[in-house]
This record gives structure tokens, C-alpha cells and sequence, in this order.
């Protein structure tokens, strides 16, 4: 039965959608505070690809020239209010003046990073590979981490907003034995 709770769960995220408690429907929802850039989007790629390479260059220590586009994936990123928030894959979050690229802080997380950043209200959040999520200020002022929580032995999944909650999959190892679990969190 729980086994088939969660692949419910999973069909109605995966599909954009979720189950309205109030009216017992499905219906879309979404968070008044959601960016107005989608991760990821080709808009938010375009705006933010020069400021990502000269971030990566200078990270990688790479000249001019030798960057691949497998080069500039490695960078998470989102752009809010003209501040383009990231984290690359080595586990460092940025956060650059959008217009001009200036660094504005730059802070370890630490672990490798496949999923996406997420954007809930003022709050960041970001889950390493490692099963570690982080939580931490949408602020120009500088690196503030709020909260580090280890959630499972392994993400790799982005996080999905519906309706208030932010929903995570994760998965835990047991020997060789891995069982996938959803997480409901309230921001």
C-alpha cells in the first residue's frame, strides 16, 4: 500500500499537478513567491552565460577558448530580481550581479551536485548527491546558510514545489539494498 501511495505521489508531480485537499481535485498550484525565471530556462541561460563563464574559468583556471558546453552544465543557476544564484557542481553556491557579473559572495556547500536549485520564497535550496540539503538566504549581502540536513544516503532528484510544500525523493542504502522515499516538506 505505501509502495503504491508514493508512486501515486510521484505520477501527480511528475505530471505538474497535485492533489488539492480543500476540493478533492487535482488541480495545478503553484507558489506566489516562484521566480519569475525558471532554472534552467533558455532565458535564464542567456542572460546568465557569460557571467557562468567567466565564474567557470576562473574556477577551472581554463583560458579562453577551451570551454565546452559540458563545461558551462556544470553550473546550476536561477536569476532573481537581476541576481543570478548557482552552484556548481563541486559544491560551491554563488550569487553574481546578473548585468555585469560581479561577484557578489561566493560559499562551500560541499559534495557533488546533480539537481537544480530551487527557489522557495526568500530561501534557496539545494540537495547534494550525498543526501545533504541545504538551505540558505536569496540575498545579495552575502553566504548565510540556514540549515543542513541529511535526508537520505543519496539525491539526485530536484526538488518539485506544489501547492506549499517542496517535495523531495531521495534514497537510502542498505548494503545493497536501495529504497527510494518522497519527502514532503513544508518551507
Amino acid at each position: 500500500m505505501k509502495q503504491l501511495l508514493l508512486i501515486i505521489a510521484v505520477v501527480a508531480l511528475v505530471g505538474g499537478m497535485c492533489l488539492d485537499s480543500e476540493s478533492r481535485s487535482v488541480a495545478p498550484k503553484v507558489v506566489p513567491s516562484t521566480p519569475k525565471v525558471i532554472p534552467n530556462s533558455p532565458k535564464a541561460k542567456e542572460e546568465s552565460a557569460k557571467v557562468i563563464e567567466a565564474a567557470i574559468r576562473k574556477e577551472l583556471k581554463k583560458p579562453k577558448g577551451e570551454l565546452t558546453e559540458a563545461d558551462l552544465e556544470k553550473v546550476t543557476r536561477l536569476v532573481r530580481d537581476g541576481y543570478l544564484y548557482g552552484i556548481a557542481d563541486a559544491g560551491i553556491a554563488y550569487c553574481w550581479k546578473s548585468d555585469t557579473g560581479k561577484e557578489m559572495w561566493k560559499g562551500r556547500l560541499g559534495g557533488t551536485f546533480s539537481a537544480s536549485l530551487t527557489l522557495v520564497n526568500d530561501r534557496l535550496y539545494a540537495a547534494n548527491e550525498a543526501g545533504e540539503c541545504f538551505v540558505f538566504e536569496a540575498s545579495t549581502k552575502g553566504f548565510n546558510l540556514i540549515a543542513k540536513n541529511q535526508l537520505g544516503d543519496e539525491i539526485f532528484a530536484t526538488p518539485v514545489i506544489c501547492g506549499n510544500r517542496l517535495y523531495q525523493r531521495v534514497a537510502h542504502r542498505d548494503g545493497l539494498k536501495r529504497q527510494e522515499m518522497l519527502y514532503c516538506i513544508k518551507p
